[in-house]
């Protein structure tokens, strides 16, 4: 019995880590609010440390002129076949349609892995559950 209270004890730190949904949700609706805003700055600083070169204005025009805003987004789940074990957003665009943004968050809730548009065998098979 010690025994199992001493593993529970040691797991406990691990557990307070987790990111839930909801932090990936609150994640989502953060990087949609400065998407559509075109705030390049704001999503660069979602990463620590801050990822300017890939998010600017310039980039953020030419986003807007080939997907246009996002206007909704729902999770799919967790892609358990990338090796990142990346949260999957089925994620609806006002010109490009629906496709698949998916990120992982650090242990301080920034971003870690992020992709806008994203494919792979494992999102396809969640898209074809979420059809269903």
């Amino acid at each position: 019995m010690k025994n199992l209270l001493f593993i529970a004890l040691l797991a406990l730190p691990c557990l307070a880590q987790a990111q839930t949904l909801n932090d990936y949700q609150h994640t989502m609706d953060q990087f949609v609010q400065y998407y559509n805003h075109q705030e390049a700055d704001n999503i660069a600083h979602m990463w620590t440390p801050a990822e300017t070169f890939l998010w600017n204005n310039e980039r953020m025009k030419e986003m807007h002129e080939k997907y246009g805003t996002i206007t909704a987004f729902k999770f799919l789940g967790v892609d358990k076949t990338d090796p990142n074990q990346v949260w999957v957003f089925l994620t609806q665009f006002s010109k490009a349609g629906k496709k698949t943004t998916s990120l992982t968050l650090d242990a301080n809730k920034h971003l870690g892995t992020f992709r806008f548009i994203t494919s792979s065998p494992g999102i396809t098979k969640m898209k074809e559950a979420a059809n269903k």
